[in-house]
C-alpha cells in the first residue's frame, strides 16, 4: 500500500513505481521505476526541483538521433545504417514528436505490441530478431536522454510467425550450365562467380577481393574486407548512398579459404596491374555489388536459368559440400559461420534428390532384412 500523501507502490514484478504530476504542457501523470522505495522517492523529488524541465525538452526524434549519433564511432557503418533505418520506418512514423516525458509505460508497451503483430509495417511480418533491435534503440535512446529506463520483456510479445527463410539451389543441371559457359573464355568477372561456387563467398567480399589477398602457391584467398552500398546521412551532392569496404559481417567471417585447382590454374593466366588491383577488374578500379548482380543476372538469361538472387551460388556451394559427404564442422568454418547450426538451418536445406535416395537406402536395408527371415 502507498504511503499517505504518496503515490509510491511496489508492483507485482518486484519494481517500485511513483507517480507525479508534471506540466507537458498539459498537466499529466509521469511514472518513475526503481528498485527501492528510496530510489523511486529520490527519483521524484529530482524531478520536482528541476521541474522537468530537461525531461520535456527533447522528442523521441530528438532522442534517436543523439544515440545514433553516439554510436557513429562504435558501430561498423552497415549496423548504423541497419539501426538508422529501422527508426525510420518502426519509431519515428508513429512516436518521433512525442516529447520524452510524454512517453510512460503503457505508451511503450502498446507501440510494442503494435510491433510485434505488424502493425508499424503495413502488415508486413517482422521477425523476433527485428522486434527486438527497434525496441532496444527506442529503450537505449529514451535512456541516453534521460528519460524513463523502460524495460520491456520482448520474449513475451506475440510476434506472427514467418517461418523459415527459403533458400534457392541450383539443380545439378543448372550448375552444369552454368559452369560450361563461365569456363568457356573465363575472364574475372566470370572467375570471381566461379569463386563463389566453389568457395561459398558472399557477393560483398568477392567484389572487396584483391589480389595481395590470394596466394597462388598456397592455393587459398583471405577474406578480410567486404563491400556495401550504404546509406548515407546527409545527402552530398545529390547522392543517397556510396560505396563502402569495412571488415565481414563478424569476426567469424574473416577467414583463409582454399582454392580449387582449376581455378589457380585459370588465377595464374590472368595479369592483374599490381597486388592491390581487384580481382573481378584486374586494375584499382572496382565493380559494386549492385552491378555485379546484374552481371550475375545476363549470365542467368545467356544459360537460360530461372532468375535467383546471387547468394543462390553460395547456398549451392554448401549444399554441393554436404551432399559430397563434407562435414558441417568444416563447411561451417568455409562459410564463416559462428555455429555448425546456423549452417544446417540456413544453408544446407535437404534437396528432393536427397530425401529420395535417404528413403531408398532405407527400403533396400529392410529388404535385405526380409530375405534373410
Amino acid at each position: 500500500m502507498p504511503k499517505r500523501g504518496e503515490n509510491i507502490y511496489k508492483r507485482k514484478d518486484g519494481r517500485w513505481e511513483g507517480r507525479i504530476m508534471v506540466q507537458t504542457p498539459q498537466k499529466r501523470l509521469l511514472s518513475v521505476y526503481g528498485k527501492s522505495y528510496r530510489e523511486v522517492k529520490d527519483k521524484m523529488n529530482e524531478v520536482k526541483l528541476q521541474g522537468n524541465t530537461k525531461e520535456c525538452k527533447d522528442s523521441i526524434s530528438d532522442a534517436v538521433s543523439l544515440w545514433l549519433a553516439s554510436k557513429k564511432q562504435i558501430l561498423k557503418p552497415s549496423s548504423l545504417a541497419k539501426y538508422r533505418n529501422l527508426a525510420d520506418r518502426h519509431i519515428l512514423p508513429i512516436l518521433g514528436k512525442k516529447r520524452i516525458c510524454e512517453l510512460d509505460e503503457t505508451t511503450v508497451l502498446d507501440f510494442a505490441v503494435k510491433l510485434s503483430l505488424g502493425q508499424t509495417s503495413g502488415g508486413i511480418t517482422l521477425s523476433r530478431g527485428t522486434v527486438s533491435n527497434v525496441l532496444m534503440i527506442l529503450e537505449k535512446s529514451v535512456k541516453l536522454s534521460g528519460g524513463q529506463d523502460f524495460m520491456i520483456d520482448k520474449k513475451k510479445l506475440i510476434v506472427k510467425p514467418n517461418g523459415k527463410r527459403r533458400v534457392t539451389v541450383l539443380t545439378d543441371d543448372e550448375q552444369r550450365r552454368l559452369e560450361q559457359y563461365l569456363l568457356t573464355d573465363t575472364d574475372e568477372k566470370k572467375l570471381g562467380l566461379l569463386l563463389c561456387l566453389y568457395a561459398g563467398l558472399r557477393i560483398g567480399e568477392v567484389c572487396a577481393l584483391r589480389w595481395n589477398r590470394i596466394r597462388l602457391p598456397e592455393k587459398t584467398l583471405s577474406v578480410t574486407t567486404t563491400m556495401q552500398r550504404l546509406q548515407t546521412e546527409e545527402i552530398t551532392a545529390g547522392r543517397r548512398t556510396e560505396v563502402t569496404e569495412s571488415t565481414p559481417k563478424s569476426e567469424d567471417s574473416c577467414r583463409v579459404v582454399p582454392i580449387a585447382d582449376f581455378i589457380v590454374d585459370r588465377l595464374r593466366k590472368l595479369k592483374p596491374h599490381s597486388e592491390s588491383a581487384y580481382l573481378l577488374t584486374g586494375n584499382e578500379r572496382y565493380i559494386e555489388p549492385r552491378s555485379y548482380e546484374n552481371f550475375y543476372k545476363r549470365v542467368l538469361v545467356a544459360t537460360n536459368i530461372p532468375a535467383n538472387n546471387f547468394h543462390t551460388l553460395r547456398h549451392t556451394f554448401a549444399t554441393r559440400c554436404i551432399e559430397n559427404g563434407i562435414d558441417v564442422k568444416t563447411v561451417s568454418e568455409l562459410l564463416g559461420h559462428s555455429t555448425v547450426k546456423l549452417t544446417l538451418d540456413r544453408y544446407v536445406p535437404p534437396t528432393m534428390d536427397a530425401k529420395q535416395n535417404s528413403v531408398n537406402r532405407l527400403a533396400i536395408s529392410r529388404q535385405q532384412i526380409w530375405s534373410n527371415v
